[in-house]
């Protein structure tokens, strides 16, 4: 009563949320209870809370129930009783209320928070927190009557909040994948996008729309939800010119898109757009055309995209489904929402009710279209999943199994075990679908709710456009009542408004559960079908489970075909590897490269119910977003305890791994040659352990002892392996001690031997060294006691029922299963004679065994003999000599010395006794011992025993004298109750290890209360033949050696060998032949048809009437041996069988071929007698053949007669011809065409007669040697069958009378019909066929193509042998008219004219595979067609036309320029010159088009190829950006219809500057071409504060401080310069622009001037713009022009190089033309370069000169044909005797100069030839040649002496100097003095070293430049003269002018001592004065201003390491 008081009075109820649990009644209501109450009531604040108690609402019901007593026995307190009992009540309907509004995902409800105080004295009664609005509701009424409001409120947001869900999901069927809950989670996630939030889990969960979903992806379906139109709006897409919805939404931001790739910006994509509207049909191609013109201007781009922008949103806003939405998604605050309509009459509503219905209301107004910081309604969200679903997803079909009906529920009733089974069952009729998916099964329980069930109703009658599902309720009466009625109700609810007539709804249930609700309600509804076996299901689980090759990388692990992803592992008891398999196959899978991110999880399930919230968070905690699906392994270990028969049965259904016991292994690996693949996949004996040391070690020390092998000095080798599986099972199986032990017990085994076999090898005892000591033997001794005690300590000492396998007698024993559960005392009734090391590893105790006096090992108590002999004598003395205490009494020693025996094996120094009363017997120190050495070995002990035994006391013991009085816990004990569960079983173990971290070993002792609980033999058979003669058996002549008597021959002679053997002695096999053959025709009787008697009667006749020898038998007997003796090609291995039967039905007459048979004889026998004759006439003495025979013992067969030999000696004569003949005959098989008589075969008998046609020859070979069978296919393997007879044969004939008649008609280039005449008279009297039949054309086409182009696929060869028979045949119509008739003639001419053209095709088709497909879909599409190699390029080309698919990535980009460069060569042979071009016009239509085509690649090739040139990689949005350029490019260029080279010009620089700016916005980030300050390409680029990049120089030039582009100030400490990212950024778009340049010039020079023909006048005009023009920029006119270092030439303004180089290369494009077809041109270049360099004259000369080299190198070729004459010729028409008044430089002035500059150099080289020093010796001139080059050098004398100028001379002087040096010059200018310029002498004595030729040239240039007395140049020279007039000590007068000055100093200085030094001074400083290179600078002010040098070691260094330029050392 006092705390119902308390409540009542101070008590503060709380709802809310729990934070980490699931919301549930119990933990969402609380109370608490200050502690010390200070009423502040009257100020309306909340009571202080220190020091309060919590009250549970489990603990509030304990307290109700209590008051509820009281109340019915008391009358005092009855009123706060019943107070606290009603404001309880309420309490609990708020929070079931609250609850229910959780659950459906009410967003007011959410985050709500309520505090409700009892104190009826407090102002403020209830605090309702709305979090999500961040609105607090305050309530000042009663608190009663506000708790009924607050509950009338919630139930009515309640209800229309399910009303909102019911319609949502009306609307929106995707809706109902997820519950209201997850649709809350879902929509309250989404609504973080904006803030960059993304969580996993709700990407899993929407992975179902789109397995692979990432955060654009949702991104992108939420912004096209926002556009959604309304439902009036018509968004499919229109064909006509109006603009609709789908363009706005879907065409055209795509095609914005694509321009943006393109490297545009997004305005000008949509200004693009703006200027094609209304017209709607729009492609990218417009797009990028118009961007080309129009993207550099701004004002225009801006206007149109502006206006493109305002009448999309106005389009829009008419048509979108939520109107006034900001489409890119910028959430409002979901506070703001409703925070005006709240604000102005929140405060006056009286009532709690009242203030949450308003603001529920308000919020449920906004809810349509809603996306906000929190929450995106659920109409968003559900347009939202529709455009997420991934349309790509397979489409799921299924179908019913024979007694299920669509369109009505289906009831299936079974066992429950069965139930499984048969829901697998129903999916398995649908081969090709997938498994069934979450959305189509829900299994039923207790706790399943009426929303899981209304959502599989829903999912099961809502209509699908795409998939068929069946949707299944499994368990379905286990289903509350509640939840049952509900299935009923809603079901048939949307049974009656579903539009989906065709739905498949099954519902499971178990047979025996009659009373079920869901039965009854659909029991009319049962039906009943046969459901597959076991092993069906288990097939389609496996073939469904099995993942693809490369896509799942841990499944591939596993050997085919168990390569599934899920995997039953079980076998048929504990220990056989289970966990094993699941590490191994972890182990396998982390070694893949694949697999290096493999994460392993193992849950454990030993629960007996599956705590599914567990197995949830287990399986999230490896949790990845679905584009991070990496590798991942689930074990989940089940314990049997789990498993019910429903579930049992279905895990059997799945693939499953059994693991072998190593019995049954061995047993397998046994009859490991069955070869039957398993059906169960199947865990053997693993390699890794059978390899391992455990193994290995212990089968190695048995086998050895069992084989009684020296053990002594045996030591085993670590990683040695020897045996094999089956041999160290069985040895190991045999030693374990267990008949069928589990792996666990042998693996046990072999390691716990293992470790004393260690031991055993590192003891100093038991080492090889003491066996020569006496110790022989005592390894072995130990060892046989290391097997023992490893059989005894290592297994298991008790037989445990779910380990042993029972006796067939236990089996059938009535008490077995009680005594499964008895313990079963082995280790008390046996013996245990154990040897055990000490902790040292070499010293070892003795125990549990004696040694009697007869050296039997016997037991320490009983005595009783363990083993005799168990030591040698001599062993057993050396022992005891060494006081090894076998015989001592563990019982009878001290408690010290007990201690210490276990202390040294323990390895604990100490021997501190732990327990004084606790009996050290030998049986507790041996389980001790046993468990410390199972321990060592990592193998776990249970110790079992009744309770008292001292199981605990044991352990504790050895535990505190392992401790040796430490203070260490090394000991957990942990007490087993009924409640103990697996979970803190596992805590324990946890903290075990943890505490092992500490301690060197850790033992976690369980202490268990006790519950209750052929091939058959072979035999030989030989088979002898006797022969058989008509008449009986004749004397038979037996081999003697040689045989030089008598004969004894036949007495009976056979009928086809009756001629007298000495007849035959004097013919020769040929004469014999032909008369028999000769007879034969005379009779004219078929062998078959003579009678018996008439045979009788010829017997009878004169012998001059027999013939000799029957040849038709003779052949007919020889065909095997003829066939025989053919060689065929491998692939033809099989033809020699059928060769034998073409031949017996061609030469055994039948009905059918009688006279076929007749006519084939009598050709075959005139063959092999010309073939005879031929033999012997090459052979020595033929007549002579049988007397050879005669005296040879080689074919003299024992048991036969000498006729007999002479028989097959003619055989073999015969078959060796017969064979020669078959080897041509049946070349390609040609004997098929006779295999059935058609008129094939009769043409083919027609060839065959004819000798003149078909030649054979007769071919000597050995006697053993075969003959090669002829082949028209050039590769020895491979054969090939001729379709037409002899074809090859014919082939050859007509190509040889082909060339005959083209050599008579004069070789004419087109085919004429006299050609042809005259080809078809050759062909007369051949066994040609005419060409009226189309089979025969075919037949011979077919071959002929073959033996042309042999090697080539049937595809090619059909293709090419229809073009050939088409070709031909328009041939002749379109060359005869019809006058002359079509034959096979007109296919050899066809071929010989055209056959490059077939050629090119074939090369074609080696490099693109789908190309003869294509092309013969074609032809077959129009059979007129012929032009192969066009036809074939056409459609290369359309295949390799640029798209991006093609061309992206990278990799698809250097494969497509690889494509291209393979049919490159092809494609420009295309145009080689044929008939067909002058004979039909459509082949010149069509290769203009391919052309054009090709034209358009080429360039796009070209500038790919430069640009990708050396790249291993290009930036993907650089190369996106290209590709799509290179696309357009393409495009444009087709587009072309003139296909005028000036237009294509254009585009391409167009496209090319394009792609360079564009360029620009990849590379650098403000996208700046060029410096803005100079204009001109930055190289050295510093980055200015705003970010934009300038030339370094540049900047510090600058006057004004300040950006030239955004005119942001530039700090006055500012330090130019520029990071290494922007460095390497400039250097990339620089290095970008030299490759687009170097396409450009190649481009230029190949399309531009790649003919003779010169350009159109606005292409040179456009070149010369580029070489001429400098950019042209009217905010910095001032700019100078800053030249960078490139010659390339450029449609770039700023990289462009107007150097020599550059203007030279335009030049020498101009001069490869006619000159007179391009001198006007070249004026106007003239004209041009002279008035950009019109104000600086040097440049001008530059220019000049550089023009004149350009003439002299154009020239050369051709002036050297007759260098002496062309060069007098110019010299003698030259007139220099007057100055040139032209004002204006002339093409034919520079033309002129060249040339006398090229007769200049040739006088110099006749002039040092004529001196002798200088000529060749070995050269001998003529007199002609003499005479020539005397008059060339009188010419030149006489252009000097009329010249007014010396320039012809100084030019002469510095070609003598550059041809021969300048010893040689002396002297011809001594010789020649007239060389040298008026004024200038030289003396006989003149010094080599002189320098004056060098000054001529120098003086000349100076002149020049002191005509303008006010140029810089002008003032240096007058300091000049001063400078030598002081040194030459002599002075001019001041008003003589600076030409006679420098003449005179000239003159002094000649004749000076020191002349050579002063004219070396004088020139460098008129040299260092007229030089304008840059690296004469520095040399001028070392020269003329040394005192102002200030010269750095660098600088220094360059110029040391450069050194002076040619230009100064001129």
């Amino acid at each position: 009563m006092s705390q119902a008081r308390a409540i009542n009075g101070n008590g503060i109820f709380i709802i809310s949320t729990p934070q980490k649990f699931k919301p549930s009644l119990d933990n969402c209501i609380s109370l608490l209870l200050p502690g010390d109450v200070a009423e502040k009531a009257a100020q309306g604040d909340q009571t202080d809370k220190t020091d309060s108690r919590t009250y549970s609402l489990a603990q509030l019901t304990e307290l109700q129930n209590k008051l509820m007593l009281i109340a019915t026995k008391a009358e005092q307190g009855r009123e706060e009783v019943n107070r606290f009992l009603e404001i309880l009540e309420k309490i609990e309907m708020v929070g079931k209320l609250y609850l229910q509004l959780l659950s459906v995902g009410n967003i007011l409800f959410i985050d709500w928070k309520a505090e409700v105080y009892c104190d009826p004295k407090r102002k403020v009664t209830i605090y309702a927190e709305f979090g999500i609005a961040g609105i607090l509701v305050q309530s000042k009424k009663p608190i009663l009557e506000e708790l009924d409001g607050i509950c009338k409120i919630m139930e009515h947001c309640l209800v229309e909040w399910k009303k909102y869900l019911e319609t949502q999901r009306n609307n929106y069927c995707h809706l109902n994948m997820f519950t209201a809950r997850q649709l809350f989670y879902l929509c309250s996630k989404l609504a973080k996008l904006h803030e960059g939030q993304t969580d996993p889990q709700a990407l899993n969960m929407l992975s179902v729309f789109k397995h692979d979903v990432k955060e654009e992806d949702i991104r992108e379906a939420l912004k096209r939800a926002l556009e959604t139109p309304a439902e009036s709006v018509d968004i499919s897409e229109k064909d006509d010119q109006s603009v609709s919805w789908n363009d706005y939404i879907v065409k055209f931001p795509q095609l914005i898109q694509g321009l943006v790739e393109s490297g545009y910006d997004e305005s000008v994509g949509k200004a693009a757009l703006q200027s094609y509207l209304p017209n709607s049909a729009i492609t990218e191609q417009m797009l990028m055309e118009f961007a080309l013109d129009y993207a550099d201007e701004e004002e225009k781009i801006e206007e149109l995209s502006k206006l493109y922008d305002e009448q999309r949103e106005a389009f829009l806003q008419k048509s979108m489904k939520f109107k006034n939405r900001n489409r890119d998604v910028d959430p409002s605050t979901f506070q703001s929402l409703a925070k005006d309509e709240v604000a102005t009459s929140f405060e006056s509503l009286p009532s709690i009710h009242a203030k949450v219905h308003l603001l529920w209301n308000a919020y449920r107004s906004k809810l349509t279209g809603l996306v906000s910081d929190k929450y995106i309604s659920l109409d968003v969200f559900g347009e939202m999943l529709k455009y997420l679903t991934s349309p790509e997803t397979a489409v799921i079909e299924r179908n019913l199994p024979v007694g299920l009906e669509a369109g009505k529920p289906c009831l299936v009733t079974c066992k429950e075990e069965q139930m499984l089974p048969s829901l697998l069952s129903v999916y398995t009729h649908s081969k090709g679908a997938p498994l069934p998916t979450y959305d189509e099964v829900l299994v039923c329980t207790p706790e399943t709710e009426e929303e899981d069930i209304e959502l599989i109703v829903r999912r099961a009658l809502s209509p699908d456009p795409r998939h068929k599902k069946i949707y299944c309720l499994l368990g379905a009466e286990k289903l509350v009542y509640k939840v049952s009625k509900n299935l009923e109700s809603l079901f048939f609810h949307f049974a009656q408004s579903c539009s989906n007539a065709d739905y498949r709804f099954l519902i499971f249930c178990d047979a025996k559960a009659h009373n079920s609700y869901v039965m009854t309600a659909f029991d009319t509804y049962k039906v009943s079908f046969s459901c597959d076996l076991g092993v069906e299901i288990q097939k389609y689980l496996k073939t469904h489970l099995r993942v693809p090759s490369g896509v799942a990388p841990v499944a591939q692990v596993f050997e085919k075909p168990f390569q599934q992803n899920v995997k039953f592992v079980f076998s048929e008891r504990a220990g056989m590897g289970k966990s094993l398999f699941v590490a191994n196959t972890t182990r396998k899978a982390k070694t893949r490269p694949e697999n290096a991110e493999l994460r392993h999880k193992t849950i454990r399930l030993t629960e007996s119910e599956i705590d599914f919230g567990f197995l949830l968070e287990e399986l999230r905690s490896l949790e990845q977003k679905p584009t991070e699906a990496g590798p991942r392994i689930f074990h989940i270990d089940v314990s049997p305890v789990m498993t019910s028969e429903m579930e049992k049965g279905f895990l059997g259904l799945l693939p499953a791994v059994k693991c072998m016991s190593p019995v049954e292994v061995l047993e397998m690996l046994k009859n490991n040659s069955s070869g039957d693949a398993a059906e169960v996949e199947q865990q053997l004996l693993d390699s890794d352990t059978f390899r391992g040391d455990a193994f290995q070690r212990s089968y190695q020390y048995i086998s050895r002892y069992q084989r009684k092998a020296d053990l002594d000095r045996f030591c085993f080798t670590p990683g040695r392996v020897e045996g094999t599986q089956e041999e160290c099972l069985r040895l190991l199986l045999d030693s374990c001690g267990r008949k069928n032990p589990s792996w666990t017990e042998l693996s046990n085994f072999t390691r716990f031997l293992n470790l004393q076999l260690m031991k055993c090898e590192n003891s100093v005892f038991c080492s090889s060294e003491l066996v020569e000591e006496g110790f022989k033997g005592f390894k072995a001794f130990v060892i046989k006691f290391m097997i023992t005690m490893s059989k005894d300590f290592a297994l298991p000492s008790l037989a445990m029922a779910d380990e042993s396998s029972p006796s067939e007698e236990e089996k059938m024993d009535e008490d077995s299963v009680l005594r499964g559960y008895q313990l079963r005392r082995k280790w008390e009734q046996e013996s245990h004679p154990y040897i055990i090391f000490h902790a040292d590893n070499h010293s070892m105790e003795f125990l549990g065994f004696h040694i009697n006096s007869s050296f039997d090992a016997v037991d320490a108590h009983s005595q009783a003999v363990l083993e005799k002999k168990v030591i040698d004598r001599h062993l057993y003395r050396t022992l005891e000599f060494q006081k090894v205490p076998f015989n001592k009494k563990f019982e009878d020693l001290s408690r010290q010395e007990q201690l210490e025996t276990l202390c040294s094996v323990f390895g604990v120094r100490s021997s501190q006794d732990p327990d004084e009363s606790y009996q050290l017997t030998l049986d507790n120190t041996m389980k001790m011992l046993a468990i410390h050495l199972r321990f060592q070995c990592g193998i776990p002990v249970i110790v079992m025993g009744e309770t008292g035994c001292g199981k605990t006391k044991l352990v504790q013991f050895m535990c505190s004298l392992q401790r040796a009085g430490k203070d260490v816990q090394n000991m957990m004990l942990v007490r087993v109750h009924g409640g103990t569960s697996s979970k803190i079983i596992h805590q324990k173990v946890k903290e075990a290890i943890e505490l092992a971290r500490v301690n060197e070993e850790t033992y976690c002792i369980v202490d268990e209360r006790r519950k209750p609980g052929t091939t058959g033999p072979s035999h030989i058979v030989i088979i002898t033949k006797v022969p058989r003669i008509l008449g009986g058996c004749s004397y038979l002549a037996f081999s003697a050696g040689e045989w030089r008597t008598v004969h004894l021959d036949d007495l009976l002679p056979p009928e086809t060998f009756a001629a007298n053997l000495g007849q035959l002695s004097k013919m020769t096999v040929a004469e014999i032949f032909m008369n028999s053959t000769q007879q034969r025709t005379d009779t004219s009787c078929p062998e078959d048809s003579v009678a018996p008697e008439d045979a009788e009667k010829a017997n009878d006749s004169p012998e001059e009437n027999l013939q000799l020898i029957n040849t038709e038998f003779l052949i007919k007997q020889s065909v095997q041996k003829a066939v025989i003796q053919l060689e065929d090609k491998k692939d033809n291995s099989q033809r020699a069988t059928k060769r034998i039967q073409i031949l017996y039905d061609a030469l055994f007459q039948s009905q059918s071929k009688n006279i076929f048979a007749s006519h084939f004889m009598e050709v075959l026998k005139r063959r092999i007698c010309n073939l005879l004759q031929e033999q012997e006439m090459v052979s020595h003495k033929p007549r002579e053949w049988i007397f050879r025979r005669a005296l040879s013992s080689e074919f003299i067969l024992e048991g036969t007669s000498f006729r007999h030999v002479v028989w097959i000696h003619l055989e073999d004569i015969l078959a060796n011809m017969f064979a020669q003949i078959l080897a041509v005959v049946d070349a390609n098989n040609n004997l098929d065409h006779i295999s059935q008589e058609t008129p094939i075969s009769d043409l083919w008998l027609q060839m065959f007669k004819d000798e003149s046609f078909l030649k054979i020859k007769y071919t000597s070979k050995a006697p053993d040697a075969k003959i090669s069978v002829l082949s028209m296919s050039e590769d020895p393997s491979r054969s090939t069958q001729c379709c037409f007879p002899f074809s090859w044969v014919l082939k050859a004939r007509l190509d040889e009378i082909w060339e005959k008649v083209h050599r008579v008609k004069g070789y004419p280039k087109d085919p004429t019909v006299d050609s042809a005449e005259m080809f078809q008279s050759s062909i007369l009297n051949m066994p040609v066929p005419d060409g009226n039949s189309p089979e025969m054309v075919q037949r011979y086409a077919s071959d002929f193509v073959r033996m042309a182009f042999p090697g080539q696929d049937v595809q090619v060869y059909e293709i090419l042998s229809n073009v050939l028979i088409t070709g031909a045949k328009q041939l002749c119509t379109s060359l005869t008219q019809d006058e002359v008739g079509f034959s096979l003639i007109w296919l050899h001419i066809e071929y010989f004219y055209l056959q490059e053209n077939y050629q090119l095709f074939i090369n074609l088709v080696k490099n693109e595979e789908t190309l003869a497909n294509e092309l013969q879909k074609v032809y077959k599409e129009d059979t007129t067609k012929m032009f192969v190699a066009l036809d074939a390029v056409s459609i290369v080309l359309k295949q390799l036309q640029p798209t991006e698919k093609a061309l992206l990535p990278f990799n698809a980009c250097l494969s497509w320029l690889k494509r291209i460069k393979s049919i490159k060569h092809t494609v420009e042979l295309i145009t080689l010159d044929d008939y067909q071009m002058r004979l039909y016009d459509n082949k010149e239509e069509l290769l203009n088009s391919v052309l054009h085509q090709w034209n358009c690649t080429n360039i796009v090739y070209l500038l790919i190829d430069h640009l990708l040139h050396d790249e291993t990689n290009v930036d993907e949005k650089l190369l996106k950006l290209v590709v799509k350029q290179f696309v357009f490019l393409w495009n444009l260029l087709y587009k072309t219809e003139d296909r005028k080279p000036a237009k294509i010009f254009e585009v391409v620089t167009k496209v090319l500057k394009r792609c360079s700016n564009n360029a620009a916005t990849v590379y650098l980030v403000k996208g700046v071409n060029e410096c803005k300050s100079c204009q001109n390409e930055i190289t050295d680029p510093a980055e200015l504060p705003c970010g934009h990049i300038f030339c370094t120089q540049c900047i510090r030039e600058w006057n004004i401080r300040q950006c030239k582009i955004c005119k942001e100030s530039v700090p006055e400490d500012y330090v130019p310069t520029a990071s290494q990212i922007t460095r390497e950024a400039v250097a990339s778009h620089n290095k970008f622009r030299r490759k687009c340049n170097s396409f450009f010039v190649e481009f230029v020079s190949s399309y531009c001037f790649g003919d003779k023909i010169p350009p159109s006048a606005e292409i040179i005009e456009q070149l010369i713009k580029f070489v001429a023009c400098k950019p042209s920029n009217s905010e910095h006119p001032e700019v100078r022009k800053v030249y960078k270092p490139t010659s390339d030439l450029s449609p770039f303004e700023e990289c462009m190089d107007p150097s020599p180089t550059v203007k030279s290369s335009l030049l020498k494009m101009l001069l490869r033309c006619r000159l007179d077809d391009v001198k006007e041109h070249l004026e106007g270049y003239l004209s041009r370069m002279e008035e950009v360099l019109s104000l600086n004259q040097s440049s001008r000369n530059d220019f000049y000169f550089m023009v004149v080299c350009c003439f002299e190198d154009f020239m050369y070729s051709s002036f050297e044909e007759d260098a002496s004459q062309n060069s007098e010729h110019v010299l003698s028409t030259a007139d220099l005797s007057a100055p040139s008044s032209a004002t204006v430089t002339s093409i034919e002035n520079l033309q002129f100069i060249a040339k006398l500059r090229l007769a200049i150099g040739n006088v110099a080289a006749v002039l040092g030839r004529e001196l002798p020093s200088a000529a060749d010796q070995n050269t001998w001139t003529s007199a002609e040649t003499a005479e020539k080059q005397s008059q060339l050098v009188n010419s030149m004398k006489n252009l000097v002496e009329k010249a007014q100028t010396p320039w012809p001379q100084i030019f002469l002087i510095r070609n003598l100097c550059n041809f021969y040096g300048l010893n040689i010059m002396q002297k011809i200018l001594q010789q020649e003095s007239w060389i040298l310029p008026r004024g200038i002498e030289t003396s006989q004595d003149m010094k080599i070293s002189s320098n004056t030729p060098l000054m001529l040239v120098t003086l000349d240039r100076a002149r020049g430049l002191i005509k303008n007395t006010d140029s810089e140049e002008a003032k240096q020279l007058t300091a000049i003269t001063k400078h030598m007039e002081r040194l030459l000590q002599a002075s001019r007068p001041s008003e003589e002018s600076m030409e006679n000055k420098l003449e005179k100093i000239m003159s002094d200085v000649s004749s000076q001592e020191n002349a050579a030094l002063l004219e070396v001074v004088l020139h460098t400083a008129l040299t260092l004065t007229l030089s304008q290179h840059p690296l004469t600078e520095l040399f001028k002010s070392i020269c003329f201003q040394p005192s102002a040098v200030k010269v750095s070691l660098k600088q220094r260094a360059i110029v040391f390491l450069l050194g002076p330029s040619s230009s100064v050392c001129h």
